[in-house]
């Protein structure tokens, strides 16, 4: 055997070990994305709606003060604007909602409304008599 027929075995061999290594590469398995606690989520949450509130310039966290003009261009006043709803964790078996940094599933109350219904990007709420919807 000469050099160059050494040469051309030994890059066949590297190419080949490459090729097997990109080949059980390509065919691992893809772990799915972790889902964080419920307990996680509320402490992150509890260390996280005070800086919003800062930011807002409230001095807690919870309905958001905007101003709004009223059709008489000489007044204006300040309504707050609740907003409840802060997160939802969706599953198909067991969706759970944060509501007033609260995390609650189908059945459980809030406020006196009974949450009727947790959908990916919306939570119906009853109250007996009308449902209310709340939207991210």
């Amino acid at each position: 055997m000469n050099k160059k027929t050494i040469f051309e075995l030994i890059t066949v061999a590297v190419l080949i070990l490459i090729f097997i290594f990109l080949a059980f590469q390509a065919f691992k398995k893809v772990k799915p994305p972790v889902r964080p606690s419920p307990v996680a989520v509320r402490a992150l949450s509890e260390k996280i709606m005070p800086g919003v509130a800062a930011l807002l310039g409230q001095d807690r966290p919870g309905p958001l003060v905007l101003p709004i003009i009223s059709k008489d261009a000489t007044k204006a006043k300040k309504v707050a604007v609740e907003k409840d709803l802060t997160g939802i964790l969706w599953s198909k078996n067991d969706p759970e909602a944060i509501i007033k940094h609260a995390i609650v599933k189908v059945g459980d109350t809030v406020d006196g409304k009974t949450v009727v219904d947790i959908k990916k990007d919306k939570v119906v709420l009853s109250d007996g008599i009308k449902e209310l919807e709340l939207e991210l």
